[in-house]
């Protein structure tokens, strides 16, 4: 099941992406930078939804940084990193750098904000209709 949630109003415009149905298999938050979150289940094995807090506002900016992976160990980072490519998350996110250190300067992982067309999210829902193991990880 993959649901698109648009909201928005005067103050607020969220666009939230459920990948499966929000249970407590998927008890784990986290806040990539201030504008976008995600839940998924412990391991970081599996998305259950990602949220993106002033979507119009990610769009219009250029890049946007992922610092709240700079928390995480490398292996959890590398997990949320293959989550955010995968679809149908890379119609929305396109990872643009993954990060890293030089001489002892660390940076975030940046991402792309996209805004896919409609034909591009219909198309996704009919494949996904055809192939019930996206999304589960």
């Amino acid at each position: 099941m993959v649901t698109l949630d648009f909201t928005g109003n005067e103050e607020d415009h969220r666009l939230e992406i459920l990948l499966e149905e929000e249970d407590a298999y998927f008890e784990r938050s986290l806040r990539i930078n201030d504008l976008i979150s995600i839940s998924s289940d412990v391991d970081l094995s599996t998305m259950g939804r990602i949220l993106f807090f002033d979507y119009p506002l990610l769009v219009q900016a250029n890049e946007t940084e992922l610092f709240g992976l700079l928390d995480l160990s490398d292996d959890e980072k590398d997990k949320v990193l293959d989550m955010l490519v995968q679809p149908p998350i890379n119609l929305f996110l396109e990872l643009t750098d993954e990060g890293g250190e030089d001489e002892g300067t660390v940076w975030a992982p940046i991402a792309r904000i996209l805004e896919p067309s409609m034909n591009s999210v219909a198309a996704f829902e009919f494949e996904y209709e055809d192939d019930p193991s996206i999304g589960d990880g």
